[in-house]
């Protein structure tokens, strides 16, 4: 696990400006039904807002984010602030 960890802060450490913030694989829509909640916790109604929005789950820091809270969930067995 060590190994992954450092693996994890080495491709963090070097992701620079823009490529933080740039999707790395184009994820699907989310169907319309489904509700999908922005930033600030509003609906996102909007289809090109809402294609915005779930792009951004590919991103490198989206990634990283969801790496370490898998990790906190499997060494803890809970999800807790």
């Amino acid at each position: 696990m060590d190994d992954a960890l450092i693996t994890l802060a080495r491709a963090v450490g070097v992701c620079e400006g823009d490529v933080w913030e740039t999707s790395m694989w184009k994820v699907p829509a989310r169907d319309l039904a489904r509700p999908l909640a922005g930033p600030g916790g509003g609906l996102v109604t909007d289809p090109a807002e809402r294609h915005a929005l779930v792009q951004r789950f590919s991103t490198p820091w989206s990634v990283a984010w969801h790496a370490l809270e898998v990790l906190d969930y499997d060494l803890t067995g809970d999800l807790a602030p």
